[in-house]
């Protein structure tokens, strides 16, 4: 095996690996917050009686599977791309207008995750709080530019190998 051929395999457990951890997690949040809901529901309806927070906290667990999403969506092809370049490049170098669209992407996304890192930075300086739980917001809001880097790292990915969106899912 090659050096290049070496580092493909090892790229590609990489991105695999952090496809699983992503997926894992995601799924993990939408059966908390259905298991929440659900006990809330029970406990209204057959024991009359409501705990503080449980929409709260399956509106956060959502949100958090919701973002992974977004680069979930990227692994399997179903992402947000530009795709300016697309019509702009002659068919023959139809592989020049998906690394570039990958590449705006990408830095579209890197650009989006930046001012998301600062926004979650504010939101811990002002101490900002999950209303009915007095959580700190900042820790679910992370989720923002983890899900934004994710993303462009995704996009990043797929210039470097871009059948990968089929061997991924």
């Amino acid at each position: 095996m090659t050096s290049s051929g070496a580092s493909h395999s090892v790229l590609d457990r990489v991105a695999r690996a952090h496809l699983a951890a992503e997926s894992f997690v995601a799924a993990l949040c939408y059966f908390i917050a259905a298991s929440i809901l659900i006990v809330d529901v029970v406990a209204r309806n057959v024991f009359a009686t409501a705990w503080l927070g449980t929409t709260s906290m399956a509106v956060l667990a959502s949100v958090v599977a919701g973002f992974l999403g977004l680069s979930l969506a990227t692994s399997s092809g179903s992402h947000l791309r530009v795709e300016a370049f697309d019509a702009l490049i002659p068919s023959r170098w139809s592989w020049l207008a998906g690394k570039l669209g990958h590449a705006v992407s990408a830095a579209l996304f890197l650009f989006i995750a930046w001012h998301a890192f600062f926004f979650v930075v504010e939101s811990a300086s002002w101490g900002d709080r999950v209303r009915d739980l007095t959580w700190p917001l900042w820790i679910f809001q992370t989720i923002m530019p983890w899900a934004f880097a994710s993303t462009a790292l995704r996009h990043l990915y797929l210039i470097y190998r871009p059948q990968a969106v089929d061997t991924q899912e």
